[in-house]
């Protein structure tokens, strides 16, 4: 079993070129319901070409408008980018800044219900200004105050449209929560404090995890899928036991 880190940061380029805002009649899905990108001249040259790949997963999968994966994705490469949201009629703009660990929305995200929260779908993606200390850019300042990033990945991954795992932790996997990871400040329900108690112990598997309490397959991994955006889950892949029974191939 080979232990792995959590969230390998894409390396920040030395410039962040200047591209236009989106006009109003494109934050929206087109007719099959996939997602639209910012054009190519300004989306390609803004993002790292590791996160741009990551997202072209979303263009080819129409079905997949669901915030969570994209938030992730945006985490997990550190680059700031802008998410034109829906819930309903409303339409708003979720600037997430992974290396501030902070966000910025119209819509006043913390208030929503559990059942709000699954209504969100993803319309758009663009990329996002960076904070810069000490200065007001006018077109980075969207709308909304800046909030801690930390409590929301938490309630998008436990209410969200989505209770599947996420492709970076699926698998044959055992996890447990990292060494000194603390749980202050973010909103657990408490019947998940046993499957938490557990996950400190040792490590376990998504099948033994379901297996231990009456919560459901769906909390688990919604729990799971928390923890790993809070950078909180450590993972170890586990090797098929097939792989044991094969030969090197003898040189000719």
């Amino acid at each position: 079993k080979n232990a792995q880190p959590m969230f390998d940061p894409t390396s920040a380029s030395s410039q962040f070129p200047a591209y236009d805002s989106t006009q109003p009649g494109r934050a929206l899905p087109d007719a099959d319901g996939a997602l639209l990108f910012a054009s190519p001249s300004t989306f390609n040259s803004t993002l790292s070409p590791s996160l741009l790949s990551d997202l072209r997963r979303f263009v080819d999968d129409p079905g997949l408008t669901d915030i969570l994966a994209v938030v992730a994705a945006c985490v997990r490469h550190a680059r700031p980018l802008a998410l034109h949201i829906g819930n309903g009629n409303n339409i708003s703009v979720l600037s997430v800044f992974p290396r501030e660990q902070l966000f910025q929305c119209y819509l006043e995200l913390y208030a929503l219900s559990p059942e709000e929260f699954a209504c969100l779908r993803l319309l758009h993606v663009e990329p996002e200004y960076p904070l810069v200390a000490g200065e007001t850019n006018p077109e980075s300042m969207r709308s909304g105050r800046l909030e801690p990033l930390g409590p929301l990945l938490w309630r998008l991954a436990m209410h969200g449209s989505t209770s599947e795992l996420l492709p970076e932790i699926s698998g044959p996997t055992h996890y447990r929560l990292s060494l000194g990871f603390r749980l202050n400040g973010l909103p657990i329900d408490g019947r998940a404090l046993p499957l938490l108690q557990t996950l400190r112990r040792r490590p376990v598997s998504l099948g033994e995890l379901v297996k231990s309490t009456d919560l459901g397959g769906s909390l688990v991994r919604r729990l799971l899928n928390a923890l790993y955006l809070q950078s909180g889950l450590m993972l170890t892949r586990s090797i098929p036991t097939s792989w044991f029974g094969r030969q090197r191939p003898q040189d000719e």
